[in-house]
């Protein structure tokens, strides 16, 4: 931590993730072997997202108390507030009576990007079991093996052959969510997915700083990244050759291991070889706390600006990126300067 109490590192790290997360949700017109580069590029965010929050809360020590009274009623809240307005809208916009309204309530089709926020949740629900997960070293480093073998691989044996779906509800112990509509996605995230990007990559992240001279692993950083994105690109032209109409979907799944290989080389670098100048920190304090809020709002933004972008005609990819992200950066800071700074922890 710096002489401030703040990590500039993991900050930095949140704001590239929530540019990468932005990049992955607006609408794009760009061909398939442009936009497959650049994709495979921010798949990386979601486990990025997940790694630092299994680092800031169960890595660092037991914070037992504080999960329960704090930080799980202040994610619940986000996560009830922001879905709510999504309903809200979408039953607004649609004037489909109280029935459409109670099926976007199940379905959360609008609100689909805050599965991040419910898996968290879910996760922390079970604080001890992580606890006990992390402090010891053998449990640990079975979890990882088990982890990789059951999850890190699923989306790839898919390609090679078909395999029973039924083992995922293996992974739904002991939430038992049935279905990816319920889980806030079309995927079907489960919590006990998520939970390896957690632990795994937040102890990731753990061992680095733990390190005492951590720069002599930048080239073994440099290849988990470069593994991770020349597979992702590798099976996305397999993919649009032998399965078209499944274009990407697959090989860009967060629990994918060789995105999480990635992202702890990505996060590796980043950590032990970048220094901020003054002015880098004032834009870091400046954008890092707008990060969760920029997280929830981005897809009514994109919503907002599709419906110029469509009533105009096309514009440039580039400048519809930047658009999205400028507005919603900017209402997320309005709104943290307006809101009382005792509610603001519990909206965004």
């Amino acid at each position: 931590m710096t002489e401030d109490n703040r990590d500039y590192g993991l900050d930095f790290l949140k704001i590239i993730f929530c540019f990468m997360i932005l990049f992955l949700h607006k609408p794009t017109a760009l061909g398939f072997w442009k936009y497959l580069p650049m994709r495979s590029i921010v798949a990386i965010a979601v486990p990025g997202f997940f790694a630092i929050s299994g680092y800031l809360l169960v890595m660092r020590g037991d914070i037992t108390r504080k999960i329960y009274t704090k930080v799980i009623p202040r994610y619940v809240s986000v996560f009830l507030i922001w879905s709510s307005a999504y309903w809200v809208t979408n039953w607004v916009r649609e004037h489909d009576g109280w029935d459409g309204f109670l099926f976007y309530v199940v379905e959360n089709s609008e609100g689909w990007h805050l599965w991040y926020l419910k898996c968290l949740i879910q996760i922390l629900l079970f604080y001890p079991l992580l606890r006990a997960i992390v402090e010891k070293k053998n449990l640990f480093i079975l979890y990882t093996v088990f982890w990789f073998i059951l999850v890190g691989v699923r989306f790839i044996f898919t390609y090679i052959h078909p395999i029973n779906w039924y083992y995922l509800r293996l992974l739904q112990v002991p939430l038992f969510e049935m279905s990816g509509f319920v889980a806030g996605t079309w995927s079907g995230y489960y919590p006990e997915e998520a939970l390896g990007l957690v632990l795994i990559g937040g102890g990731f992240i753990h061992h680095i700083k733990q390190m005492e001279n951590p720069k002599k692993y930048n080239g073994w950083f440099i290849l988990m990244y470069l593994f991770g994105l020349l597979t992702t690109i590798l099976l996305g032209v397999y993919e649009y050759y032998k399965m078209p109409e499944n274009m990407l979907l697959g090989i860009m799944e967060p629990f994918n291991g060789y995105l999480l290989i990635s992202v702890c080389g990505f996060m590796g670098f980043i950590l032990i070889n970048l220094t901020y100048s003054d002015w880098m920190k004032r834009v870091i304090q400046f954008l890092a706390p707008l990060t969760l809020g920029v997280y929830c709002i981005h897809p009514l933004v994109i919503r907002l600006v599709k419906h110029y972008y469509d009533l105009y005609g096309r514009t440039y990819d580039a400048l519809l990126y930047f658009l999205i992200a400028f507005i919603s950066f900017a209402i997320i800071w309005v709104m943290r300067t307006v809101i009382p700074k005792r509610l603001r922890a519990w909206i965004l």
